[in-house]
Order: structure tokens, then sequence, then C-alpha cells
């Protein structure tokens, strides 16, 4: 019937959902929570004597900067962070970008 004419068929692309980019901020703000993550991941490094790369790779911490996460719904979408790295450090990082967020470069200052 489709190929005589007499019916005709719909087809419906459903495309995967992508990882939310939530930039709110503009480039200079994500690099300056790039540094402030990048301070938070070389302290938890020196406390536990790894290297920093092992708590978080750049780029890993590049799309925290950009993504901005704010629950671990969204952390875990965030490249290079899995359910292990989340339990081990997700929270510190999510207080760390909230903090950012809310009140800006001034709150990592107040700890």
């Amino acid at each position: 019937e489709v190929l005589g004419g007499r019916k005709t068929v719909t087809i419906i692309h459903h495309e995967a959902p992508k990882k939310q980019s939530r930039a709110k901020s503009p480039a200079a703000e994500n690099s300056e929570l790039f540094e402030i993550l990048r301070s938070l991941r070389t302290r938890l490094a020196r406390e536990q004597g790894i290297p920093p790369y092992m708590v978080f790779a750049d780029r890993t911490l590049r799309d925290m900067a950009s993504c901005m996460p704010s629950n671990e719904q969204e952390m875990l979408m965030v490249t290079g962070v899995g359910d292990a790295k989340f339990s081990r450090y997700g929270e510190m990082f999510l207080e760390e970008i909230a903090g950012f967020s809310s009140g800006g470069a001034d709150s990592d200052q107040a700890r």
C-alpha cells in the first residue's frame, strides 16, 4: 500500500539528548571558575598524595566551569565524572560552583 501510494508513512527521528551546556557566564568568568576548581583539585590531590589529574582532568574542570552543574544528575553529565568520582569529590566541587555562581570569586576567599 505504501509503495502503491495508497498510504503514507511518517518517520520521526529522535536525537539522543546532548549534554547540557548551561554556560551562564562569559568566558572570562568561566576561566575564573576553572582556576577556582583547579585550586580545589590541587588541594585535594596534595591531601591524598596523588597527582591532580587523578582527581579530575583539566578537560573535566573546563566542562564543569562551562556547564556549571548544580546537582548530582547534572554533574554526572560532565565529561570525566562517573559515580565513583562523584561520590569521592562531587559534592565539594558542586559547593565550589554554587559559591561561585551565587557570590562570584569572593566566595572562595571566604573559606
